[in-house]
């Protein structure tokens, strides 16, 4: 699908209810050590006169954040760490192209996803086959698997998954993709990014398509002149406290980025456990081990 032209549609998410919201922005704080993990071993690789990007192991870490994410989302954000770093040397390449005017600034190598100081990103990643978006005229829905550990804290039976409401109208119709979930700290908001390959106009973006809130992956409903309409299945004050958590310290090292943090939330998303960077702590091979809980209330 990596070859195919993409458009993305864009909705806006709430949870169904706290417990889900409580799961969902301790899934969605996993994301960010992971990838500032990654990002600090390929940079150390980067900045070794020896060293190469594309020799690091990191595999090792899914087994401390596997429990929380799920296999499947680790190895989703390994792939979209690699995609920056690809990204970023097609940059470099065209930097050092005499005939190309496009780049005129040094590119800089992918950063980390926020610190400890300024605050973390909330964002996330599911499968394109691991989640199910469920038509209905009233409300549409959004489903997707968390980890074990996620599912033994929450008290989520073997086959729950997260299930959050959406709104929003599908412009692009295709093949779907990776769904990526953002919290707009601004906006106070959850935003879902549903890329959709061939990046074709839904032609069932009418009238009748306003009834509805989303289109659904993999099954998609096409208009019918029924007046019924088919349907298919389918974080004001934040406060630390030392305490033992579920969530394996994350490790970057420098400076961010990034836009949003996460460190300042709105109350209606009261607990989020957020994992501390390396800046203040040892680290071994970009691993550290801090159990610090970020609760809102």
């Amino acid at each position: 699908m990596s070859g195919l032209p993409q458009r993305t549609n864009i909705y806006t998410a709430e949870p169904v209810s706290d417990r889900t919201r409580q799961c969902l922005f301790d899934w969605l704080a996993a994301h960010a050590p992971l990838w500032n993990q990654l990002t600090y071993r390929r940079r150390q690789a980067y900045f070794d006169e020896d060293g190469d990007v594309w020799d690091v192991e990191y595999t090792d870490l899914y087994d401390d954040y596997a429990p929380i994410l799920g296999t499947a989302t680790c190895q989703q954000l390994a792939r979209k760490n690699s995609e920056a770093w690809r990204g970023h040397f097609r940059a470099l390449d065209r930097y050092h192209d005499d005939t190309d005017s496009s780049v005129t600034d040094r590119p800089s190598p992918p950063g980390y996803w926020g610190n400890r100081d300024d605050g973390y990103e909330l964002h996330g990643l599911v499968r394109n086959d691991l989640y199910t978006i469920d038509w209905d005229e009233q409300t549409s829905t959004l489903e997707f698997g968390v980890g074990k550990a996620l599912k033994t804290r929450y008290d989520l039976n073997h086959r729950e998954r997260l299930t959050l409401e959406l709104e929003g109208t599908p412009r692009w119709d295709g093949a779907d993709g990776r769904l990526e979930l953002t919290y707009d700290e601004a906006a106070d908001t959850i935003r879902v990014h549903h890329p959709s390959a061939f990046g074709q106009i839904n032609s069932a973006n009418s009238d009748w398509m306003d009834l509805l809130t989303h289109s659904t992956p993999r099954t998609r409903l096409i208009p019918q002149p029924s007046t019924s309409v088919p349907t298919t299945p389918s974080p004001s004050s934040l406060t630390r406290v030392t305490q033992p958590s579920i969530m394996p310290a994350g490790s970057s090292s420098g400076s961010s980025n990034c836009q949003k943090r996460s460190r300042s939330c709105s109350p209606r998303f009261p607990t989020v456990n957020t994992p501390v960077d390396a800046s203040s702590a040892a680290t071994t091979n970009g691993r550290e081990s801090v159990t610090t809980v970020a609760t809102r209330r």
